[in-house]
């Protein structure tokens, strides 16, 4: 943190005859106190190394009122003001502060025979409700505060502004008739503070974090990792700890193996800890070379930056996993996210932000999960889905009412699914799909698909979408608008479930090959009266 302070003013209120002249003049308190207001100070390092300063300017080095035997006679009040120009590179800004140089909030005459003082308001006020005889200052130049004792300073302002920012603090007097003549003064001090930046620390990219995971425990140990976790102390020798963290953090991240809870650590002295932009690959293939990871403890590392997640649970053989500390609203590459993923305990997967996604390609590709309900996924960013499931282990996936109109890529999506018995693609809005090739071609357990309001109007191939389906026994495809696709080939060859199959609204005008299309079918009766 840094201090700048300004003991600013002698406030000085001179009674020359009945003339009053009030003022301020500035002088060093501490080394962190300075007598120029132009000048920077150091602070804390702040992220990298750099270091913090805050530095600011007055526009007066002394405020004065003057009064007249007159004014007072009146008891008049008077106002006026000094502004400061601070300035700092913390990037959480800074405070300013306001007090009086000491406890002793009065304004003194100089001759200290004098005992007659002019005393700081007690209250908030506003101009009207001054009582003769006293002092207060206002940040809004309408509203004033006691002034307060250098023990307990006044916020003026509190800002991030790192750019610059003008301040301006006005002081109000009240005169009085019963004043003796000469000089009243005060000097009051001005602070400027850097608010608390938290240090913070970063994981290196995901591909270079993951090659340091694997080989973290000794390739002759016969208890290879288990865990993977914070841990609540540094590393007993800091210095056999590698270091996981950017060349550019504030604190390093340590990672270390201990053999005898067959456990993994982390751990840095930074406030905030967030994984790398680029985080592809970085807890991929945990369950091989010298790890045999059951649990991946996540809480600590604020996933918040990322942007690329691509692989970062690739052939995982995990016991559980909690997804419920990984913050995705940035993530925009779930390639391979849990492609080969096992759990004996399956994540929820409602606890994933995908608002900003735009690749899914692979996403859950030969992945163990029983069921797949991701109704709730947000996919209106989504561009591809490229054999997102293809190979996958559920036997049932329910995409119902995905925003899709982004999309332009569904090539082998469910390819090779050796499991799947139904899937819910309903309401699907497919604005910019052209290619729907082997969508949902070599799915021997298929029995039901639901596309009820699925759109097809710009879609110019169907190439084998609907091949070798050899448990589906019914197909309407009555609502499909084909007047733009020019490829049919082979789209339903080896469907030889189907017993019934609706295609008597499929217009065909532009079609230019259906080679093979219903090879392989056993349907009785086939209305073709539109082709």
């Amino acid at each position: 943190m840094q201090i700048k302070t300004h003991k600013f003013f002698s406030h000085k209120l001179s009674l020359l005859a009945p003339a009053l002249a009030f003022f301020f003049s500035i002088a060093s308190i501490f080394a962190l106190i300075f007598l120029t207001s132009n000048n920077s100070t150091f602070a804390a390092p702040g992220a990298g190394g750099a270091p913090t300063t805050v530095s600011f300017a007055l526009d007066a080095m002394s405020v004065d009122f003057h009064f007249t035997p007159a004014e007072l006679s009146a008891s008049t009040f008077k106002q006026d003001n000094v502004n400061a120009s601070i300035s700092t590179n913390n990037p959480t800004g800074f405070t300013f502060y306001v007090s009086s140089i000491d406890e002793d909030t009065n304004l003194n005459h100089t001759d200290s025979s004098v005992t007659t003082k002019i005393a700081s308001i007690t209250s908030p006020l506003v101009e009207s409700n001054f009582t003769p005889k006293s002092w207060g200052y206002s940040a809004d130049g309408v509203n004033f505060k006691p002034i307060p004792k250098a023990s307990t300073p006044d916020t003026v302002l509190t800002t991030t502004n790192t750019t610059g920012q003008r301040v301006r603090v006005d002081f109000g007097v009240k005169a009085s008739p019963d004043l003796n003549s000469g000089t009243y003064s005060k000097q009051v001090l001005f602070t400027a503070v850097t608010n608390a930046a938290p240090a913070t620390a970063t994981f290196l990219p995901g591909p270079q974090f993951n090659n340091l995971l694997a080989n973290i425990a000794p390739p002759s140990s016969t208890a290879p990792a288990k865990h993977f976790k914070k841990s609540t102390t540094a590393p007993a020798n800091i210095a056999m700890a590698t270091v996981v963290s950017t060349a550019d953090s504030g604190r390093p991240i340590y990672m270390w193996y201990d053999s005898a809870d067959q456990t993994i650590y982390w751990w840095s002295e930074a406030d905030d800890v967030f994984a790398n932009e680029n985080s592809s690959s970085m807890f991929e293939y945990t369950h091989g070379r010298h790890s045999r990871l059951d649990t991946l403890d996540l809480s600590g590392i604020n996933t918040i930056n990322v942007k690329n997640m691509s692989r970062f649970f690739f052939n995982n053989g995990l016991k559980s996993l909690d997804l419920s500390v990984l913050d995705t609203r940035n993530v925009e590459n779930m390639s391979y996210m849990f492609a080969g993923f096992e759990a004996t305990i399956l994540p929820d997967l409602t606890r994933l932000n995908t608002g900003n996604v735009k690749d899914m390609s692979h996403m859950f590709s030969n992945a163990h999960f029983p069921s797949l309900d991701l109704r709730h996924f947000d996919t209106h960013n989504v561009e591809t889905m490229y054999r997102m499931f293809s190979q996958a282990g559920a036997t049932s996936i329910n995409l119902s009412g995905w925003d899709v109109r982004k999309n332009r890529n569904v090539f082998m999506m469910f390819w090779d699914n050796r499991t799947v018995k139904t899937i819910d693609m309903s309401g699907w809005k497919n604005d910019s799909l052209e290619l729907m090739d082997d969508l949902f071609s070599d799915l021997p357990a298929l029995e039901s698909i639901n596309l009820t309001g699925f759109t097809t109007n710009n879609v110019r191939s169907f190439d084998r979408t609907f091949s070798k389906l050899p448990s589906l026994t019914s197909l309407d495809l009555s609502s499909f608008d084909t007047s733009n696709v020019e490829q049919m080939r082979n789209m339903f060859d080896g469907a030889s479930g189907l017993t019934s199959l609706d295609v008597s609204n499929f217009n065909t005008s532009k079609v230019f090959t259906m080679e093979y299309m219903f090879r392989g079918l056993k349907v009785s009766s086939l209305d073709l009266h539109n082709f």
